[in-house]
């Protein structure tokens, strides 16, 4: 087993990894995976997409088991009624929470200690950044922050908002039952990343967001209170 991680009471870790692929680690992801999480893989068309979802879910297990203490294989999860995974308290004695999300040949797993925590990575592909997306599921605020925005500011800036609101709303744990309209965010360039109105199921509580760049992508961290950040890599 590799080395265990502490972590601290004041820390964040969040993990980015490669979704590099080849035979034997195809293998081992094959023989460590649950029944489901291989089935889920399963599920995909594409075998570029069924190899980064079993890699993905093989780093997941490979990192949360060097804070738990055990092999990845023996790793129990848990959902909520909205689909948000966890690890299975009744199985684990540890008091860690994380967040998985993965876009394209990257990964992003956020690790905090006894809390709550989302995170999104997308690859930054200018062709997505679309306004009729942006009038859908932003704000009139966000909007106009936007269309204040050219070029590859404008792209940035829907990216800053679209990772930021999905990581705040994956960090809820409510899934698709928030409207993304319901929140609201900071997107400009250089500005620092700020949730500016809560979610209507989220009241008066506190959260933190950051944002990194990793090449192409961005990534966007939601903690339900304010942390160090330390990020990791394999």
């Amino acid at each position: 087993m590799s080395e265990r991680i502490d972590l601290a009471p004041d820390e964040v870790h969040v993990w980015i990894e490669i979704l590099e692929s080849n035979g034997p680690l195809l293998a081992e992801a094959h023989s460590i995976l649950s029944r489901e999480e291989n089935d889920r893989a399963d599920r995909f068309v594409q075998k570029i997409h069924q190899d980064r979802f079993h890699i993905c879910h093989l780093k997941k297990r490979q990192i949360l088991s060097r804070y738990v203490g055990i092999s990845p294989r023996e790793l129990q999860f848990t959902v909520n009624e909205f689909g948000k995974p966890s690890l299975d308290s009744n199985k684990h004695s540890t008091l860690i929470g994380f967040n998985l999300s993965h876009s394209a040949e990257r990964m992003l797993l956020g690790i905090v200690p006894k809390g709550r925590i989302g995170v999104d990575i997308e690859e930054i592909r200018p062709e997505s950044a679309q306004m009729d997306v942006a009038e859908r599921f932003f704000t009139e605020r966000e909007n106009i922050d936007l269309r204040s925005l050219a070029g590859f500011a404008r792209v940035e800036g829907f990216f800053n908002c679209w990772t930021r609101k999905e990581a705040y709303l994956k960090g809820l744990g409510y899934g698709l039952s928030i409207d993304p309209k319901d929140c609201e965010v900071t997107l400009l360039p250089g500005e620092p990343p700020l949730i500016r109105a809560l979610a209507p199921k989220a009241p008066g509580e506190s959260w933190n967001l950051h944002s990194l760049r990793h090449g192409g992508y961005l990534c966007a961290i939601a903690i339900d209170r304010s942390l160090v950040l330390k990020q990791k890599s394999g």
